[in-house]
């Protein structure tokens, strides 16, 4: 595969497919020697390219299992005196993303749209679930 992407440089560097090809040599092979051998799950980088058809989607590993693609945070109303609940939010982002960061992103807005407090974290839950943050009102 290297010597293919030698010959195909000058010609198609400037492509997306080649520059998609020239990735996955990137990160999942490497070269001993004269040899290319595979570079080994374990070595991966999380933000290795996982499909040549969404060049976007990440690895992770949570609670000892792994995903691939995309993570997402929904926030939402959770008034018991509410009729109806909203979303008010939603983030997403590469699925190697820290959950603490979706919280920290989104705290300041929501303060700004709601009678909340300064926003400080009363519990934190983390399960089978989505973590969890209830706010104090103001």
């Amino acid at each position: 595969m290297q010597q293919l992407l030698t010959e195909l440089k000058p010609g198609y560097a400037s492509q997306a497919v080649y520059q998609v090809l020239e990735r996955v040599f990137g990160e999942h092979f490497r070269t001993e020697q004269t040899q290319v051998k595979t570079i080994p799950n374990a070595e991966l980088s999380a933000a290795s390219l996982q499909s040549p058809d969404d060049l976007e989607a990440t690895y992770r590993e949570k609670r000892s299992e792994g995903y691939q693609g995309y993570v997402a945070n929904v926030t939402e109303t959770c008034d018991p005196e509410n009729k109806l609940q909203l979303i008010t939010k939603v983030q997403v982002a590469s699925n190697n993303s820290d959950d603490d960061q979706f919280l920290a992103e989104a705290l300041p807005n929501l303060k700004e749209r709601s009678d909340l407090d300064e926003c400080t974290p009363m519990a934190v839950t983390e399960g089978n679930s989505p973590t969890r943050c209830w706010l104090n009102k103001g």
